[in-house]
């Protein structure tokens, strides 16, 4: 009976613990005369990117961790 209630709270919690595990990139846009907008931004080696707002500010967000 008790292996049951501990199987039962490991299947409970499993889902939960991917959960937020995610990286966000965020960023700016400059040369040497400010803010540079509508610039599009790639993550080298996959499809997700973004463009820059107005602003020159980017995220870039639902990566997995990792170095990009």
């Amino acid at each position: 009976m008790r292996y049951c209630g501990i199987l039962f709270l490991i299947v409970l919690f499993f889902p939960l613990s991917g959960r937020g595990q995610t990286s966000v990139i965020r960023g700016h846009i400059t040369d040497g005369n400010g803010p540079v907008p509508f610039v599009s931004i790639r993550v080298k080696g996959t499809s997700t990117g973004t463009a820059s707002d107005e602003a020159g500010t980017f995220e870039i967000s639902g990566l997995d961790p990792g170095n990009y």
